[in-house]
């Protein structure tokens, strides 16, 4: 049986001070998978072999006994406990250790979950950075929430699809970030468009029951720019439906495409930060679809311009390809 078809099991790196064995997560190793095997592991140890899995066994019991204060682990070597190491600061070390081995391998939970359907050649060859693993990895030992889990676990499914891609930056506006600022951030997360929330902050009029206190927390929590209203123009983003060109804007799944009008449609609004932006695209808001396009294009018309003219109305698959048109929209 070769290395591609054997399961994977998820493990905290010995090298790496803790050292926990869980549960094998799917019976496939994509690559994505494969890479995070490798960022736990390394890359020399990354065969999954027969001696691997026995090995794992035995560290697994090894680790236990340590943790139970069976034994010690003492210059490489695993010794015999003393009579009286089991004190309560021994106590408080080992729950502290076993909480925060088993915080990390529910966000690389996440992480397997999310890139577990992801094609191989949408994960890049280029490996992750040791420094940046390593702080995710830190960060990941003290996230136990569930929710924030979702958040935590699929941006390092991002980076190992596309390393560099999610800034230091990032992970130090998300590691502050605390439950309820969270569900802010999904609240508005289903109108933003280009990165700009449409809104017009000089009269509070935002969309759905967004209220002004809201964008006040999400800019403390540095999630949006509260003093920076900002105009983007999709001038970039133009296609081919039904034989006619057009220019569009994306939400969600949802694209609104005006035909034969003008060269750009632009959008008003306050602008998300960079890590804003990168936390767009792994939480788990929830987006509007096509059937209920018309109440999200109820909440964003005002703030996109131009304002005369048909939209057309398309849903738009997971690669991002077009397919039929849904329904029109009339602006006139």
């Amino acid at each position: 049986m070769g290395e591609e078809n054997i399961g994977l099991p998820v493990k905290i790196s010995v090298e790496a001070d803790l050292t926990k064995s869980c549960e094998q997560l799917a019976e496939a190793t994509p690559k994505g998978c494969r890479k995070i095997a490798h960022l736990l592991w390394g890359k020399r140890d990354a065969n999954v072999t027969r001696h691997k899995a026995l090995t794992l066994a035995q560290t697994k019991m090894d680790v236990e006994k340590v943790l139970a204060g069976r034994l010690e682990y003492r210059d490489g070597e695993l010794v015999q406990a003393g009579a009286c190491s089991k004190t309560i600061g021994s106590e408080y070390w080992q729950r502290a250790i076993e909480q925060g081995v088993g915080n990390v391998a529910g966000n690389v939970r996440v992480a397997i979950q999310a890139l577990a359907d992801i094609p191989n050649d949408q994960v890049s060859d280029e490996d992750v950075a040791p420094d940046w693993f390593a702080r995710w990895r830190r960060e990941a030992e003290v996230v136990g929430d569930e929710d924030i889990q979702r958040l935590w676990g699929r941006l390092l499914a991002e980076e190992v699809k596309k390393p560099k891609s999610i800034s230091y930056r990032t992970l130090d506006v998300l590691k502050n970030i605390s439950i309820s600022e969270a569900n802010l951030f999904m609240k508005i997360a289903p109108f933003v468009i280009f990165g700009i929330l449409p809104c017009n902050p000089a009269n509070n009029e935002y969309p759905d029951n967004i209220t002004t206190n809201d964008i006040i927390v999400l800019n403390n929590a540095g999630l949006i720019h509260q003093s920076t209203f900002g105009v983007r123009r999709s001038s970039g983003l133009k296609g081919v439906a039904d034989g006619e060109d057009f220019t569009f804007v994306e939400c969600g799944e949802v694209v609104f495409c005006e035909f034969l009008r003008s060269d750009e449609i632009s959008i008003s609004g306050l602008v998300l930060t960079d890590a804003g932006e990168q936390i767009l695209k792994i939480c788990d808001a929830k987006w509007f679809s096509v059937d209920s396009a018309g109440i999200l294009w109820g909440h964003v018309q005002s703030y996109i311009n131009p304002k005369k003219g048909f939209f057309r109305v398309y849903k738009m698959d997971r690669d991002r390809n077009i397919g039929e048109p849904v329904c029109e929209v009339d602006r006139s």
